[in-house]
């Protein structure tokens, strides 16, 4: 049988037709006993009719109703919370599995691999069939066609190891919104798991702009500060905020946008989410050097 799969699905209740399909593309995945784990993340949110769901669908749905928005981070972790599987798999609401083979590959990959942390799924815009560039876990999005491993994962389309996820303490639901994969992601490399991105597993998802979500360029760079400051020695930090505060004043074509950015670094140094277990300094350069050779040198 191999590894088992859950799959966490995360939604606000705005697209209920893309909800079903999303749900429905799981269908032939499961295998008896795994669970769909749907979290209704806000207030007097209901779930699709049984009626619209595939029967495997409908038989494996748990449905969980966060009362709230938790943020992305806070909701899937609520999903995960409710999984002992051996795999958590995480499908957006506007996403659909199109990979025939899905759950046989993704049983057959972590079954060979102890220390496979996650699997980043590819993903295509289902209109156009091309893939953004951020859609691609490496730096400047090259090697969209190229199976390796990372040092990121895609949130929305991503399978990870329970044991791994449970013993970094899941995401971060502080960052409520961007950078959460990657420090989950840095706390597990440090932690000597693996991750790897694997353009054989599509799914399609439109391709939408960052900057849809209000205030999405402030949170961003004061969730880039919260990312370093909790996962790098300070001195490799100051030079990836330097790196990346470059970039973003670069495309910033307004003076809003150097406005957030200057908001975001201040929030991000004003204050910081809760670590129980803070990295050692030890640990913060174990990271620098395992995402180094991932591909990845943290300052960028």
């Amino acid at each position: 049988m191999g590894p088992t799969i859950d799959w966490v699905v995360l939604t606000t209740g705005d697209r209920d037709d893309d909800l079903v399909a999303a749900l429905n593309s799981l269908a032939t995945h499961l295998q008896p006993g795994e669970r769909v784990h749907l979290v209704l993340n806000g207030a007097g949110l209901t779930p699709p009719g049984p009626s619209r769901l595939e029967h495997a669908v409908a038989d494996a749905l748990h449905v969980i109703h966060a009362g709230e928005n938790l943020g992305i981070p806070g909701g899937r972790n609520v999903g995960a919370a409710a999984s002992e599987a051996d795999v958590v798999a995480f499908l957006d609401d506007d996403a659909v599995v199109r990979s025939d083979d899905m759950g046989r590959q993704l049983r057959d990959r972590f079954a060979a691999d102890a220390r496979l942390g996650g699997v980043s799924f590819r993903i295509v815009d289902p209109n156009s069939g091309a893939t953004a560039q951020r859609h691609v876990p490496r730096p400047g999005g090259a090697g969209l066609e190229r199976e390796g491993e990372v040092t990121s994962f895609l949130g929305g389309a991503s399978a990870l190891s329970g044991p791994m996820f449970r013993s970094v303490g899941g995401y971060c639901a502080e960052f409520f919104y961007a950078h959460e994969e990657s420090d989950l992601a840095w706390r597990a490399v440090g932690s000597g798991w693996r991750f790897t991105y694997a353009p054989s597993l599509v799914v399609t998802h439109p391709m939408l702009p960052t900057t849809r979500h209000r205030g999405a360029i402030e949170r961003s760079m004061r969730n880039r500060v919260w990312l370093v400051r909790r996962n790098l020695p300070l001195s490799v930090a100051m030079l990836h905020l330097m790196v990346w505060t470059a970039i973003g004043v670069a495309r910033s074509r307004s003076v809003g946008g150097l406005v957030s950015i200057a908001g975001g670094l201040r929030a991000g140094w004003s204050e910081a989410p809760h670590s129980p277990h803070p990295p050692s300094c030890a640990q913060r350069w174990r990271t620098v050097w395992r995402l180094t050779r991932a591909g990845r040198p943290p300052i960028l």
